[in-house]
């Protein structure tokens, strides 16, 4: 049916699976208005043609919304001891919603959660959630982070208004109350001394300028808003915990099963007054001290605060925001003392003395690496290193002598010298010793990768990422896609270098990823991919008995999808290697010959000056051969506008006598270009055929080196 009930709370839905009717068996309380609903409340048009990303016009709002009421399906989706759910699915348009109504028994019994899935795509709209409430009062009270703020109804000029975690609405006697808490919405309005309302989606229809945000907000969407009635007022009701314990929910691990030293509870700190919350803590900068920063909730009166930390405090002082030292703090035992003002914030920087029980280091030692490549260049030699075939390579002034990641010891080799591995199926000796993980610094040159790694005889597929760009990014439709990697970033560089232009890049981050494989017993040797794009920085085999824990719920809630990996394109052998160029439009003498193109050597090219257009150059390779993919190197070193622009790849089948255009390179402005085909093809005359010869359009050709394989 259409109700869902525990100790505290009856709820009901109507035909549009709207919450009729809030029920707090307590008192025996409603808490929806009578005749209405908490809904999703709909406004069908939403312009905002000046700053149309955050700005909201009053008219839109004081429109009356429409209700997302179309195919209404309300289904069981959970009727457990501790918690059930109903499942309300609905459309509007394009957009589709579905809520999931929660109930809880035990600590969370009194909370209400609506959970949000919603696939939104409906133009000059702004959805709110409504929550029409049987208390009243000219004010609520709206969080702040640090703080709470009252604020009356809606005005002229403030009827969007901004809170954080929540926003509460108590009668005007302070008898009863409610509290709406979210998890990752802003924007309020109060239309009425019992109304509440929260602002979940805004795609604005735009006009002239910033035109591109009449599709903000479309895509997927997942997100939580919960109702809590309570006596008293938010005070009382423990508002503020509430709302944090709704945003960091509890979160679960898989471990093996062990005995734990800790015992079946453990705190490193904790408040001894409801009042007083921790907000922060972090190693301080320089010791080996934690910095620990607290503040006042309820706003009331000062309040004397005493925090218990896991072990004895040896010292303690107080900082100022900055965390200069103000003075010494008061501290007795594991017992930290102060005295905090009304809203207040203070911030401590304690050092405990050791537990006992702490946790064994992880030991892990470097293995020795077939080192290769360059990846580094120190900035006064920025020319001289292309580390991923478009002239890019790490900032070597950044880079540390040694990486510490997850307690496990990576060491890098010196900038001036050969320090990555491009992987060619080259086998690896491990370090002899009672290790059980192998560690990897890696990435990818190309692109996200999938790829193999074989650890003795079991063989292990990863994703290795690609070394720059973003580890994620929001979307927006029709100019990014969101996506997030889980992949663990090692080390980021705020730059990189270019040895085309001789020049920081600053903000095109350079990363380095660590990749965890097990070491089955008995196992000797490591074999690396037989993929150049695949790099490896450094390795470390460890005795690692920490790193096992993985986690069993998201520990980032953010709902952005993984990006896909492409496979790896593997061994790059040149296929033109040693074949014939058979016919070519033009050569600057037998010193820049169309053979130096494909004879692997790249410093020397291939030069076209003549007046052919477009300019190319054809290869038989003896027989119908696959092809998967094609590298061209230009002659960007020797000057950017040599850079070839424009060119394609051709080929033809033994016995046909027309040529087929299998991909083409437009508005380049990369020193190399490596790409697969969307399809493999079978072929015997390769044809490089260049239209648009460098930057300016001119009339030369340069070519260092072609590739098919």
């Amino acid at each position: 049916g259409n109700v869902i009930e525990n100790s505290v709370y009856k709820v009901t839905l109507d035909g549009n699976g709207d919450i009729c009717s809030i029920v707090d068996k307590r008192d025996g309380r409603e808490l929806v208005e009578k005749g209405k609903a908490v809904r999703l409340a709909l406004f069908t048009h939403n312009p905002s043609y000046n700053w149309p990303a955050w700005e909201i016009i009053k008219s839109t709002m004081d429109a009356e919304p429409v209700p997302v009421s179309d195919n209404v399906e309300v289904t069981v989706a959970e009727a457990g001891p501790v918690r059930g759910a109903l499942r309300v699915e609905r459309t509007h348009g394009d957009s589709r919603f579905v809520q999931y109504v929660t109930l809880y028994e035990g600590g969370q019994s009194d909370r209400i959660d609506i959970r949000n899935e919603i696939d939104w795509q409906t133009t000059d709209a702004l959805l709110k959630a409504e929550f029409p409430l049987s208390v009243s009062n000219p004010e609520a009270v709206y969080d702040l982070g640090v703080g709470s703020v009252a604020r009356g109804n809606n005005t002229d000029i403030a009827y969007e208004v901004y809170a954080q975690q929540w926003a509460d609405l108590t009668e005007e006697d302070g008898a009863y109350g409610v509290s709406v808490l979210n998890d990752s919405k802003y924007g309020w309005d109060k239309p009425s001394d019992n109304t509440l309302r929260l602002t979940l989606l805004h795609t604005p229809s735009t006009q002239g300028r910033y035109t591109y945000q009449s599709r903000q907000d479309f895509g997927h969407h997942i997100f939580t808003y919960s109702i809590v009635g309570h006596a008293g007022d938010f005070r009382t009701a423990g508002t503020v915990r509430k709302a944090e314990v709704l945003n960091q929910p509890l979160k679960a691990f898989f471990v093996g099963k062990h005995r734990g030293a800790l015992g079946r509870t453990f705190s490193f700190a904790e408040s001894l007054d409801g009042n007083v919350a921790l907000r922060a803590l972090k190693h301080a900068e320089d010791t080996d001290a934690y910095v620990v920063r607290f503040y006042e909730t309820a706003g009331s009166g000062a309040t004397d605060a005493k925090i218990r930390f896991a072990s004895d405090i040896i010292m303690a002082k107080e900082l100022n925001g900055n965390e200069d030292v103000k003075g010494n703090a008061s501290f007795s035992g594991n017992e930290l003392a102060f005295s905090i003002s009304p809203y207040g914030m203070k911030t401590f920087m304690v050092k405990l003395k050791g537990y006992g029980k702490e946790t064994s280091a992880v030991e892990s030692v470097p293995v020795v690496l077939p080192y290769n490549a360059k990846a580094a260049s120190y900035n006064a030699f920025r020319s001289d290193v292309n580390f991923d075939g478009k002239g890019n390579s790490f900032a070597a002034e950044l880079l540390p002598e040694e990486i510490m990641y997850r307690g496990v010891r990576f060491v890098l080799q010196d900038g001036t010298v050969e320090n990555a591995v491009k992987c060619n199926g080259d086998t690896v000796a491990l370090p002899a010793g009672d290790y059980n993980r192998l560690y990897l610094l890696a990435a990818s040159t190309l692109r996200d990768t999938e790829s193999s790694f074989k650890v003795g005889d079991t063989v292990y597929e990863t994703v290795v990422p690609y070394y720059s760009g973003f580890v994620g990014q929001w979307g927006h439709t029709g100019h990014t896609e969101a996506f997030l990697k889980s992949a663990g970033v090692a080390y980021v560089g705020t730059h990189r270098h270019s040895m085309i232009k001789n020049a920081d890049l600053p903000y095109e981050f350079a990363y380095m990823f660590c990749i965890g494989l097990d070491i089955p017993e008995g196992a000797t040797e490591l074999v690396l991919p037989d993929d150049p794009d695949i790099v490896v920085f450094a390795a470390s085999a460890a005795d690692d008995k920490n790193n096992v824990v993985t986690p069993a719920s998201d520990l980032l809630r953010v709902c952005l999808p993984e990006p896909e990996a492409s496979a790896s394109i593997g061994s790059r052998d040149n296929l033109l290697a040693g074949k014939p160029v058979v016919e070519c439009t033009g050569q600057t003498g037998e010193g820049e010959r169309a053979e130096l193109a494909t004879d692997g050597n790249p410093e020397t090219k291939w030069c076209d000056v003549s007046g052919a257009k477009p300019k190319y150059i054809t290869v038989d390779l003896g027989k119908d051969t696959g092809i998967k993919g094609w590298y061209v190197m230009t002659a960007g070193l020797e000057s950017l506008d040599y850079i070839a622009k424009e060119y394609s790849l051709q080929v033809k089948a033994d016995g046909q006598s027309e040529w087929k255009t299998v991909d083409t390179v437009y508005d380049n402005t990369d020193l190399e270009t490596d790409r697969l085909l969307a399809e493999p093809v079978a072929a015997r005359y390769v044809r490089l055929s260049v239209s648009k010869p460098d930057q300016s359009e001119g009339a030369a050709a340069r070519i260092y080196e072609f590739k098919v394989y």
